[in-house]
């Protein structure tokens, strides 16, 4: 008899205690319904200050059709790190692994239709977020000015709305482990391997009163990320700069000799400070953004992106 394949749920949760109750008798329901898979929920603890562990101790055998498992890290690593910690320490039986978020925003009904894929062959199955009316209009702008910007810079085929709710095979996590510590984005790097994999349209869940934890500033930080690790595109235009730049310093060089050679006095003054400030600012920004790739591929790459102190 052929065993059942086993599906490995992975989540971060940052201050969920109030949440997960709920979300796991959502994922419960759903895995009655997959009979042919052993489902696991493999739930990482991001250094939350409430009562995540305890609830997750408590709710460990609650459960008929999911088997709960769960990490908590040494302290707050951030959602990458947490969904990294939990990628890299899926049960070594486990055949398929869907990432999805523990506060119930992403629609556990839609995993059936992910494993649909993976039966199909599909290593990697990506899912895009359709717009809400009800998110504010400020955010859906920047949202989709955000991957539209990402994509054209990288290179990456990566749609608005594409989000770290995806279906991974684990052969495809095992070949590429030592790759995901310094990916980056992991919806970036899945993007990146995988351009062609389907893709899945969900409706995002809004949970009443919650604020969004993807600040303008996360945002911020996830692009640069994401533009340091898959392109060089900043650097480029620093040197098409510093070309121009040189280009410019040379043809005032030659209108300085000239009007030496012709005893035509030259104005000094205002054209040097313009000089010396537009040149002493173009230096600036190209250490700053030569710091960022030093920053982020040397430096942080050799920090942990996580550690594990416990595991349940």
């Amino acid at each position: 008899m052929t065993k059942a394949p086993h599906l490995c749920i992975v989540a971060p949760a940052l201050n969920e205690a109030g949440l997960l109750p709920g979300w796991l008798q959502e994922l419960d329901k759903v895995a009655s319904e997959l009979t042919k898979f052993r489902s696991t929920v493999l739930i990482v603890d991001d250094g939350s200050t409430d009562a995540t562990s305890e609830v997750l101790h408590s709710l460990k055998n609650e459960f008929k059709h999911i088997e709960i498992q769960a990490l908590t890290l040494s302290r707050n690593f951030g959602h990458q790190g947490a969904l990294l910690a939990g990628l890299l320490s899926v049960p070594d039986t486990a055949d398929v692994v869907v990432t999805m978020d523990s506060d119930g925003e992403h629609p556990a009904t839609l995993i059936p239709a992910l494993l649909d894929y993976w039966n199909e062959g599909h290593q990697i199955v990506h899912t895009v977020r359709l717009e809400s009316e009800e998110l504010p209009l400020i955010k859906r702008v920047l949202s989709k000015s955000f991957y539209r910007i990402i994509s054209r810079i990288t290179g990456v085929k990566i749609r608005a709305g594409m989000s770290d709710f995806k279906l991974w095979d684990v052969k495809l996590i095992r070949e590429l482990d030592a790759y995901f510590p310094h990916c980056g984005s992991l919806r970036l790097f899945a993007s990146y391997i995988a351009p062609q994999g389907p893709v899945v349209e969900f409706k995002q869940v809004v949970i009443p009163g919650r604020k969004s934890r993807f600040t303008f500033r996360k945002m911020l930080s996830l692009a640069m990320q994401s533009v340091v690790f898959y392109s060089s595109f900043p650097m480029r235009i620093i040197g098409l700069l510093g070309i121009a730049s040189m280009l410019a310093g040379v043809a005032l060089i030659i209108h300085v000799l000239i009007a030496y050679a012709t005893g035509k006095p030259v104005q000094g003054w205002a054209s040097t400070m313009i000089v010396l400030v537009f040149f002493c600012g173009l230096n600036t920004l190209s250490v700053y953004v030569l710091s960022e790739y030093l920053l982020r591929i040397s430096f942080r790459s050799r920090l942990p992106q996580y550690v594990i102190s416990r595991r349940l």
